[in-house]
């Protein structure tokens, strides 16, 4: 009990500090498209049968510069906040794709982040969606919608802290009743992922 309290308290302490951007994170040149292929088959063996997973892997090249196991947690979090909205099974979407982000595209986002070429991943379900006020507080740390003792309220805030201490974007876009969509940028990595 004492060693799976302090796993809680060390994985807790590693969420806050993400979402501050004060923890260290290796910079390598990362493969999103490994990464999403590790993240859907653990998704598999850990969802129920009731959910399908798709995978549409677009994007050429699709490397970016940053920490793999973070852009891991962050996909997983996302996956798993997907299965939660969809009880009664439905499908959870992952793809890729590769834009160039113009000063016209910044007008549209929640703040700037660099002009250029860039690795969208969208994650998407078909799920209970969210109200517009639910949306606003979904990235405050220890904000949720679960159930005492279903959630910490940390997950998201990790993905967004992930997503700015890596120099990207993250928006939100969900109907209530039909689904969520969670759409990453990252800005492309100037040469090959390492092995």
């Amino acid at each position: 009990a004492i060693s799976q309290a302090c796993r809680r308290a060390a994985d807790l302490t590693r969420q806050l500090l993400s979402f501050a951007r004060k923890g260290d994170y290796r910079k390598v040149a990362t493969d999103v498209h490994s990464v999403v292929d590790e993240v859907s088959q653990l998704l598999r063996h850990s969802l129920n049968r009731q959910l399908e997973i798709s995978v549409d892997l677009q994007a050429n090249p699709a490397t970016v510069t940053g920490d793999p196991t973070q852009l891991q947690n962050a996909l997983l979090n996302l996956g798993v906040n997907a299965r939660d909205a969809m009880p009664d099974g439905g499908t959870l979407t992952i793809a890729t794709r590769n834009i160039t982000l113009t000063e016209a595209d910044q007008h549209h986002m929640s703040y700037k982040v660099e002009l250029g070429a860039h690795v969208e991943i969208r994650v998407s379900d078909t799920g209970v969606g969210m109200d517009p006020d639910t949306q606003a507080k979904i990235f405050e740390p220890f904000f949720t919608t679960k159930a005492i003792g279903g959630g910490t309220g940390l997950g998201l805030a990790a993905v967004y802290g992930f997503v700015k201490s890596h120099k990207g974007s993250i928006e939100v876009d969900s109907v209530p009743a039909q689904g969520t969509s969670f759409t990453i940028l990252l800005p492309l990595a100037p040469g090959p992922a390492e092995a």
